[in-house]
């Protein structure tokens, strides 16, 4: 069963909207909530479930007993809070701020490697590459450049027409 979106609209007005500090996305037909763009806490089932920190663990403590339990079937173990909590939004906000302040900071994503032939340089020219054309008329492997520094392509004999490519043969 899905969590219904007013379940995730009700959580996000009592932790304060205003704020703009915490926020929820979509995965999986359940939802993820976000402090400053730090995971803290799943929605599952109409159900929350906080990451399990030891400063979550005592703010949570401090109002109800603690339950532990899987958001989703094979996930580790979370901090579930009632949602009959979920109506005081300054102990709710309380408990997420901790928790998030516990967590580590989100590791950096590693940029993506440039492509190594045909992409543009710095300067914005295309760089040259080779390739072996095995198709050629002698036989044998010839080496050609693909693009010209102006990024235009030159004229060889796998982009020549066949008319000019006749005319080439009868001078030979």
């Amino acid at each position: 069963m899905a969590t219904d979106p007013g379940t995730i609209e009700f959580l996000l007005d009592q932790l304060g909207k205003r704020d703009a500090v915490f926020s929820a996305k979509r995965m999986f037909g359940e939802y993820c909530l976000y402090r400053a763009g730090v995971p803290v806490a799943f929605v599952c089932d109409d159900q929350l479930f906080v990451k399990d920190t030891a400063p979550g663990r005592a703010a949570i403590a401090s109002q109800m007993s603690v339950e532990t339990g899987p958001p989703y079937p094979g996930a580790k173990l979370y901090l579930r809070v009632s949602p009959d909590a979920w109506d005081d939004g300054d102990w709710l906000r309380k408990v997420l701020d901790v928790t998030a302040a516990a967590l580590p900071a989100p590791k950096p994503k590693a940029m993506k490697p440039a492509k190594a032939t045909g992409a543009p340089t710095k300067a914005g020219k295309t760089r040259r590459t080779s390739v072996t054309d095995a198709h050629s008329p002698s036989g044998e492997g010839e080496k050609r450049s693909k693009r010209s520094a102006s990024g235009a392509a030159k004229p060889t004999a796998g982009n020549r027409s066949a008319a000019a490519r006749a005319t080439d043969r009868k001078t030979d």
